[in-house]
């Protein structure tokens, strides 16, 4: 990494983690990154909670939040696959539905008639299928983690991922109080706007035009002939 001339993260809290952990002395920036969901039509939205992932993967943390299922009033779906890669299992679990793996068109249609998007991660470098669900007009619950505060601030509720109670306590907010939850809707939405491809190609932009001009000024004018002419 430190050979690069440049290294960029989509978030300052795990730009902060990967210089702490490796000592970078490369030039580290933050580039958002962003996401378009048009809405081709209005859908009724439904009393449902989704989330995606692998139900296997540890850092998903999905299977906590499955465990607390039966004791919420909303069913839980999930986008994902529920089929154990070393034991070829599938999971089944009371009042959770799993939709398996969907394209980008399916998981759209199933973000617009979700009421609750949540999160409950232990590791998330920026979160991409989070912005998903706030463009879609989710609201959001999401786990207490650096990045995803850093992120959507006062535009989500946040709870210890690493505790059952908290994961319940947050979707009963949501769940009973239909002014709130309309209110988090509203504001994810509002929020995720800032996180899109113009804005993120503009930085990247930006960026290799940085390099350009760094790359003809180092360069000895007898070789300049052979270096791309900036842009």
């Amino acid at each position: 990494c430190n050979s690069s001339d440049i290294l960029l993260f989509p978030s300052e809290a795990i730009k902060r983690a990967a210089c702490s952990a490796n000592h970078l002395s490369s030039e580290c920036m933050v580039i958002p990154n962003a996401r378009e969901m048009p809405i081709t039509e209005e859908v009724e939205r439904e009393k449902i909670i989704l989330c995606t992932g692998r139900i296997w993967d540890e850092a998903k943390n999905l299977l906590k939040l499955c465990e607390v299922a039966d004791q919420l009033p909303w069913p839980i779906y999930v986008a994902g696959d529920n089929t154990n890669p070393n034991t070829s299992e599938k999971m089944e679990l009371d009042n959770v539905r799993f939709l398996g793996k969907l394209n980008s068109e399916e998981l759209r249609y199933w973000l617009q008639r979700t009421e609750i998007y949540i999160n409950p991660a232990l590791y998330e470098p920026f979160g991409l299928a989070v912005l998903e669900a706030a463009k879609s007009g989710c609201a959001l619950a999401l786990s207490n983690l650096e990045t995803l505060q850093e992120i959507w601030q006062e535009n989500a509720l946040y709870f210890d991922p690493n505790k059952k109670e908290g994961i319940i306590e947050t979707l009963f907010k949501l769940i009973e109080n239909d002014e709130l939850r309309k209110n988090y809707q509203k504001k994810a939405r509002i929020h995720s706007e800032q996180y899109n491809l113009k804005a993120m190609g503009a930085s990247y932009f930006k960026v290799y035009q940085s390099l350009l001009k760094k790359i003809n000024t180092d360069t000895p004018s007898r070789n300049k002939d052979k270096i791309l002419p900036q842009i």
